[in-house]
């Protein structure tokens, strides 16, 4: 009895440390340049495939240029991904990995471009927007936010 009480304070311990670990935490990002603003809140869900389930983490984000409100949807952090509201998906998270690729839906241009998040500290996290690999479609060219940005946790 007293191992398996040993062995059950190691593993819980060791997932609080893995959670401190990962770089995509939950909660709110911020990215700050002059009159321009973009705000990120991840959170964690669960996607259900059949009798597969898999962490995903899902995002909403605002985007101020030159102080005008550009996109929105933070208002929809306490919805659920089922309802389809949110604007940033990332598949495969992993606590251990230092890069996460993902999507981010443009609300503007009515497209979706890959999003890769690559830490660069506990509180600091490079962006990069990219065009997905092999996906052409009639939708306008270009993108609405920033291609590269550093968010820090707030």
């Amino acid at each position: 009895m007293k191992k398996i009480l040993i062995i059950l304070i190691c593993f819980f311990n060791a997932q609080h440390i893995i959670a401190q670990t990962n770089y995509v935490s939950t909660g709110t990002w911020k990215y700050v340049n002059g009159n321009d603003t973009i705000e990120i809140y991840f959170k964690t869900a669960q996607l259900n495939v059949g009798e597969l389930q898999q962490p995903v983490l899902i995002g909403f984000h605002k985007y101020i240029k030159n102080g005008q409100l550009i996109e929105n949807t933070l208002n929809y952090t306490f919805t659920s991904l089922t309802d389809n509201k949110y604007s940033i998906i990332i598949f495969d998270v992993q606590t251990n990995d230092t890069k996460n690729v993902g999507n981010i839906k443009d609300s503007i241009l009515n497209n979706t471009r890959e999003i890769l998040l690559t830490k660069v500290s506990p509180t600091t996290m490079n962006v990069r927007l990219t065009y997905i690999q092999g996906v052409r479609n009639n939708r306008p060219y270009g993108f609405t936010m920033p291609r590269h940005f550093i968010l820090t946790r707030q």
